[in-house]
């Protein structure tokens, strides 16, 4: 998360769009749709998400993974503050991804966007 925070706080000027997204998944393994980026033809576009994982799982087989297009980050401990983030263009699809069938995994947190 430091590295995600760091780049953001860099781009001071710019204009950082914030959305704060939520999803809970007590079904089986699968993706939650967070959110969904439209980048504009010929354009880049930094995309993060920071926020707190619940999950049902802490293994490493089954802890849930937060996913930006298809950059993913993954832990495995307890409840913790988690971060992905990435350069993209087109449609990007901003996920929480079951790992696990049982329990339920639950994610609360932000979308930031910022055009490079």
């Amino acid at each position: 998360m430091a590295i995600t925070s760091e780049i953001i706080g860099k781009l001071g000027g710019a204009d950082i769009e914030t959305v704060p997204v939520s999803a809970t998944n007590g079904g089986g393994r699968g993706d939650t749709m967070l959110h969904t980026v439209h980048v504009p033809a010929g354009e880049s576009w930094l995309i993060a998400v920071i926020g707190d994982m619940s999950p049902a799982s802490t293994t490493s087989s089954g802890a849930p993974d937060l996913m930006i297009g298809d950059i993913k980050t993954s832990r495995a401990n307890t409840q913790d503050r988690m971060t992905v983030a990435g350069v993209h263009t087109g449609t990007v699809d901003v996920k929480m991804v079951k790992n696990n069938a049982g329990g339920t995994d639950s994610f609360t947190g932000h979308v930031y966007t910022v055009k490079m």
